[in-house]
């Protein structure tokens, strides 16, 4: 292993510009259904998705009534689960060498949507939920007309498409968000391009966003199960280099460093990224410091007329780089003399053992795996898959360690149909031919792509955005494309459209057996809120879970001393009239029973005294110091002579002076309360982190009231001390998750995903000492 010296460009605060986006409802929003009911669903190889026989463009729309409230594209899951999707409106023009010009109107309100390859857009937007289900998006043209050094534009274009596989969003621990994107800025008619630039959102507000100008292309690693986002992660790439570009942020969030780092590719190749348009998920994966990138070579060939396919690694934290590995190389149904096919790019992804596994890509021709179990040291020997014909493979992994793998199969014996397929392979198993996931009924020859990206979200759902294009048009089909969409370029040489259209997202929640027309209320199930957080460090309580549910009340010395808290500034309190109180009523965010508050506190007395008071009557719930130890009350409402007042001790001693971590959990039995508005279940307090009391056949009645810092919702039983890094969520955190929040001040934002290594307790991508040492010290306890 040996340290190169490298390049860190810093692109500081003074670079970036302070800018704030417009967020608008949806144009795609409507209230009409989604899809037919019964929704029907689809089971690769008996099952799949088939288009006619007697219209080749009556697809899932026509077929099953599929009209999304979103416009699909490739989706990604922020760290709340929550989607987002980067698409444009209204394409005019094509890229070059062609340059088409043409003004295709979409028509969001009946989801008539065209998709070129590649093109200019009037519009372009981030599509996202709000807190109520409904879809609402960043208009990037508004984020753009923003920026102070891009004033002289008065029209701005972004440059997308389905074969730009780089169109996504990503995030890092801090609830942040990326994304990268290539417009062109109008005065009068005239046009220059902007570049390449990366936009940073800092506290996931949608709202303020800053600007880095990048000078190259590149991809935004994109969140799988296993990479750990803690930072967004670019691979930046051009005709002669790739290189991973990490980002940092420290001292505040608001101070995004981006580095460019050593180039990883020897001096001699001419490296290419991804599998041309189509598949491509991630071509690196980042744990901790580390990042592993496998990309194709195209300066000449291997093996005969193969494509060569390596692999190497950066860390960030060292500046150390690996040496280029030669995984291995594949065939191409269209050898050129002159160079590899750049069609024939491998994907990446690790699962929960941090075991990588990579797709060597191919161009109609056999794909191959082959996988590493020591961080990239060493490779198995590639393995055929059971297919002849592959290309554009699209691969992660989810929770449970099963490898997906989505791709285009060409079937010989169907006069070389083009159908997407699906394989799958379970932990410790070997791969499964799936079968066919979208095809047709015409065995008429067709040249067909789908564009297609698969991604999982936080909780292991599987999601498949693709679109539709085919070429070698017989007249009928020329005739059905035109009345369908008379607005599109007419096709050319009669057999060939430059147009998809009509995208969709497939997803599964079976693990891959069985998928469905994904619909809005897919996106709203798995949301897993983070209802309101304080982090204490400006001086006006902002609620930094960008709810607006913003804290109000006397907070006596308030300090603003970054030392003062547990992280930052903190509140304090000094045990006799001052609290703070929230914005919102209790109820309405623990309307379902289940909660969990997480929080620092310091007291400065032991005496009995409420921290986080949500009492109100008979309702509610308190956490208290009291006879000198950490305790929780619940109450219910009477369902006969008495109310429930319930006492649950940790019987930890509270000490003075010392930052403590309190966290607890209510877990209700049933989804719905009793005739007395209760609801009975499992309450859990937990202190630094460690498991210390479980109460079960608890009541509780959620308060109607606000929830109180520094006392009870009564104002007496003020507490004395510092509170910070106030958390409440509208659901159970886990013991690991809680562990997490308390050993490792891990944001609260940061904390959602089901893809956590098992024992890898600082999220550095290693199972290592540090780990050990954190394991052993909360065995013996605090």
């Amino acid at each position: 292993m040996k340290k190169y010296l490298f390049l860190i460009t810093l692109l500081f605060l003074s670079f970036a510009s302070a800018i704030a986006a417009v967020v608008q409802n949806s144009p795609w929003e409507h209230s009409s259904p989604e899809v037919m009911s019964p929704v029907p669903t689809f089971t690769p190889g008996s099952g799949p998705i088939i288009y006619g026989p007697i219209k080749s463009f009556d697809r899932e729309r026509e077929r099953y009534g599929y009209n999304p409230r979103y416009k699909p594209g490739m989706v990604t899951f922020s760290h709340n689960n929550r989607p987002f999707i980067l698409v444009g409106l209204d394409p005019c023009e094509t890229a070059p060498p062609a340059g088409d010009s043409y003004n295709l109107v979409e028509d969001p309100t009946t989801n008539t949507i065209s998709l070129p390859a590649r093109a200019w857009y009037e519009y372009g937007y981030i599509q996202t939920l709000d807190e109520n289900g409904n879809w609402i998006v960043i208009n990037l043209d508004e984020l753009f007309h923003s920026m102070t050094d891009w004033s002289a534009y008065t029209n701005f274009q972004p440059y997308l498409g389905t074969f730009e596989t780089a169109d996504r969003v990503a995030f890092d621990a801090d609830g942040s968000i990326y994304f990268r994107a290539y417009p062109r800025g109008f005065s009068g008619s005239s046009s220059v391009s902007l570049g390449y630039n990366l936009f940073y959102n800092p506290n996931g507000d949608m709202q303020s966003w800053r600007k880095y100008p990048m000078g190259y292309n590149s991809f935004l690693e994109s969140p799988d199960s296993y990479n750990c986002d803690k930072r967004a992660v670019l691979i930046g790439y051009s005709s002669s280099a790739i290189r991973v570009v990490p980002t940092s942020k420290p001292g505040i969030i608001d101070n995004l460093i981006v580095g460019t780092s050593a180039v990883i590719n020897d001096a001699w190749q001419v490296p290419s990224v991804a599998p041309y348009h189509a598949g491509m998920v991630n071509i690196s994966m980042t744990a901790g410091y580390k990042t592993h990138v496998v990309y194709m070579d195209t300066s000449q060939f291997i093996n005969g007329d193969e494509t060569g396919q390596y692999y190497n690694w950066y860390d960030a934290l060292t500046g150390e780089r690996g040496t280029p590995i030669l995984l291995g190389s594949t065939e191409t149904c269209c050898p050129d003399s002159n160079k590899p096919d750049n069609h024939n790019g491998p994907v990446i992804t690790m699962d929960s053992e941090k075991r990588l596994h990579v797709v060597l890509g191919a161009h109609q021709k056999p794909l191959k795996y082959t996988y590493s179990t020591d961080d990239g040291e060493s490779w198995s020997t590639p393995v055929q898959f059971s297919v002849d014909y592959g290309t554009y493979p699209s691969l992660v992994a989810t929770p449970d360690d099963t490898l997906h793998l989505v791709f285009r199969k060409k079937v010989a014996s169907e006069n070389n149909k083009l159908k997407l397929w699906y394989f799958r392979k379970r932990n410790g198993l070997t791969w499964e031919n799936m079968g066919a996931m979208v095809s047709r009924t015409s065995n008429e020859y067709k040249y067909t792509t789908y564009s297609h990206k698969l991604t999982v979200d936080r909780k292991g759902r599987l999601f498949l955005f693709y679109s539709y294009y085919i070429t070698h048009l017989n007249s009928s089909e020329i005739n059905e494309y035109m009345v369908k969409w008379p607005n599109d370029p007419l096709p050319i040489n009669d057999n060939t459209i430059l147009i998809s259209h009509d995208p969709v997202i497939l997803m599964s929640d079976t693990g891959g057996d069985t998928w469905r027309l994904a619909t809005t209320q897919d996106f709203t199930d798995k949301i897993t809120d983070l209802e309101a957080y304080y982090s204490f460090n400006n001086s006006n309580l902002t609620d930094n879970a960008n709810k607006g549910r913003n804290m109000a009340g006397s907070v006596n010395g308030y300090d603003r001393d970054v030392r003062g808290g547990w992280n930052g500034r903190a509140a304090r309190f000094d045990g006799s009239t001052n609290s703070i109180s929230t914005s919102f009523n209790q109820n309405i965010i623990f309307d379902k029973g289940a909660f969990s508050v997480s929080c620092w506190v310091k007291p400065d007395s032991t005496a009995n005294s409420a921290f986080v008071g949500g009492r109100d009557g008979i309702t509610g719930f308190n956490m208290m110091t009291k006879d000198g130890t950490y305790i929780v009350y619940l109450y219910g409402s009477s369902e006969g002579d008495y109310p429930y007042i319930q006492l649950i001790d940790s019987e930890v001693p509270a000490t003075i002076g010392k930052w403590t971590h309190i966290g607890i959990t209510f877990q209700p039995t049933t989804s719905v309360p009793n005739g007395y508005g209760n609801y009975t279940g499992t309450l859990k307090i937990y202190i630094n982190g460690r498991l210390e009391t479980t109460s079960t056949n608890q009541k509780f009645d959620p308060s109607s009231g606000s929830l109180t810092l520094g006392a009870n919702t009564l104002g007496t039983g003020n507490f004395n001390g510092s509170i910070d890094e106030v958390a409440i969520y509208s659901f159970v955190l886990d013991d690991d998750k809680i562990f997490k929040l308390a050993k490792f001040g891990c944001s609260p934002k940061a904390i959602y995903s089901e893809g956590l290594a098992r024992s890898d307790y600082n999220e550095d991508g290693r199972v290592d000492y540090e780990d050990l040492m954190h394991i052993i010290d909360n065995w013996l306890g605090n």
